[in-house]
């Protein structure tokens, strides 16, 4: 769903992320609390496009984040590409 408020006034709110676990919005990475910052625009601009690459490089091992890899080998962070 969408918000018009920072992450930084969402107290107590749960973020969910597919293929992650929930996350308390005011607990995001400081660099995307506040919607005035530019860096809050870019990390949106980032995650908007992420699915139009050819190809992500994920730095783990199937064992350590098996539901996190499983999530994007299930396509559930990018619903809408066909494989």
């Amino acid at each position: 769903s969408e918000t018009t408020v920072s992450f930084k006034e969402m107290v107590g709110v749960e973020i969910l992320v597919p293929g992650n676990s929930s996350l308390k919005a005011e607990l995001m990475p400081t660099m995307v609390l506040d919607r005035e910052d530019p860096a809050y625009w870019e990390m949106l601009y980032f995650c908007e496009h992420l699915s139009l690459a050819k190809g992500i490089v994920v730095n783990t091992f199937r064992e350590l984040e098996v539901v996190a890899v499983k999530a994007v080998e299930d396509s559930v962070c990018f619903p809408d590409i066909k494989r």
